[in-house]
C-alpha cells in the first residue's frame, strides 16, 4: 500500500510540473493503483494462474442471469419514459420533462437543509 501511495505522489507531481495538465492526477492515480496490484507479486515471487471450473462458472451464470434480467427491467422502469420522450420528442423535451419530473418530486425528497426541532 505504501510503495503505491510513494509512485502515486511521484508521477503525479512529476507529470504536473513537466506538462500543467489535470491528466497529471489521472496518471498519477493509475501508476499508484498499478503499483499496489503488481507489488505483492514482484515480492513473493508467485504470479497466480488463471483457469475456469465450468461446474462453478455454469452455476454463476444460473445464478446472475436472474440478477441481471431483474437489473434490465428495473432499468427500463425508470428509464423506460425518459428514452421514450428523448426518442419521440427530442433533447429539448427531454430536458423540459426530466426537470418538470424533478421538481414535481421535490416535496417528497428529503430535504438537504435540516432545521432544528
Amino acid at each position: 500500500m505504501f510503495p503505491g501511495t510513494i509512485i502515486e505522489f511521484i508521477v503525479a507531481v512529476t507529470i504536473a510540473l513537466m506538462t500543467r495538465s489535470l491528466w497529471a492526477l489521472v496518471l498519477g492515480y493509475l501508476s499508484g493503483h498499478a503499483t499496489r496490484t503488481f507489488t505483492p507479486f514482484l515480492i513473493g515471487g508467485k504470479v497466480p494462474g488463471f483457469r475456469i471450473n465450468m461446474e462453478i462458472a455454469r452455476s454463476l451464470v444460473g445464478y446472475g442471469k436472474w440478477i441481471w434480467g431483474s437489473s434490465i427491467i428495473v432499468c427500463l422502469i425508470m428509464l423506460g419514459d425518459d428514452i421514450y420522450v428523448g426518442k419521440v420528442l427530442g433533447a429539448a423535451a427531454l430536458g423540459i420533462y426530466q426537470v418538470a419530473y424533478y421538481l414535481s418530486n421535490t416535496p417528497q425528497r428529503k430535504s438537504p437543509i435540516s432545521f432544528p426541532r
